[in-house]
């Protein structure tokens, strides 16, 4: 319990792919989840605090200006999801995991009360988030003229490499706190090449699944 698995990354860069792949291998634990692996107690707990913080909730804008405390009663939400792992069919082999972009908004907390846990950085070129973030419809928040003034931005895809940079800081300063991690680029699927995430699965003390590999890279055509 005390070393999770944290899979992060800038939105749109595959973390739903690989928190798949890691699924699959029948060694991790996400709980009551939606179909993008988000766990949905620990997501609601860390929006309504951004909330609360006058952030946008879904980690777009505005964004934190300094680290953010630690979310108020978070600990009992994850003990409730833990009690619900304990139920789960071969608990004692199984690894707790959390798949969010929100852990780059609040990664104190979760560095903090989880020292020992293993991130997994989702990466992708920014190029190559903006174009998927310009045909998702629920990426918005700089496509409005009054956010693009605030940030100085003179267009949409200068506003998404605002963010862009912003979550990359974020997460070089998760790496710096001394954490484990690996980073992960899915983008190098599209050759073939799943030489990291095979790594990655055997780091983590998980069983590499060969049959996963058209399934992903199915998915990985639609981010």
């Amino acid at each position: 319990m005390n070393s999770p698995i944290f899979i992060t990354g800038i939105e749109r860069s595959g973390s739903s792919i690989i928190a798949k792949a890691l699924d699959t291998t029948g060694g991790v634990y996400f709980g009551a989840r939606t179909g993008r692996y988000e766990n949905k107690a620990i997501t609601n707990a860390i929006q309504l605090y951004l909330i609360s913080q006058q952030m946008d909730p879904h980690g777009q804008f505005p964004l934190p200006v300094s680290e953010l405390d630690i979310i108020p009663d978070i600990q009992n939400v994850i003990s409730n999801e833990l009690i619900g792992m304990a139920k789960y069919p071969n608990a004692n082999t199984v690894t707790w995991a959390v798949k969010s972009g929100l852990l780059l908004h609040t990664w104190k907390t979760w560095v903090t009360l989880y020292p020992n846990a293993r991130w997994v950085f989702v990466r992708r070129r920014p190029e190559q988030v903006i174009r998927s973030c310009n045909k998702t419809e629920y990426m918005k928040a700089y496509e409005y003229k009054h956010v693009l003034e605030q940030i100085k931005a003179e267009n949409v895809a200068d506003g998404w490499r605002h963010w862009i940079r912003w979550g990359e800081t974020q997460m070089v300063a998760i790496m710096r706190s001394g954490v484990s991690y690996w980073e992960i680029w899915p983008d190098r699927f599209a050759d073939g090449d799943y030489s990291q995430l095979s790594t990655l699965i055997d780091g983590l003390g998980l069983t590499w699944n060969q049959r996963i590999i058209p399934t992903i890279s199915r998915l990985f055509l639609n981010i």
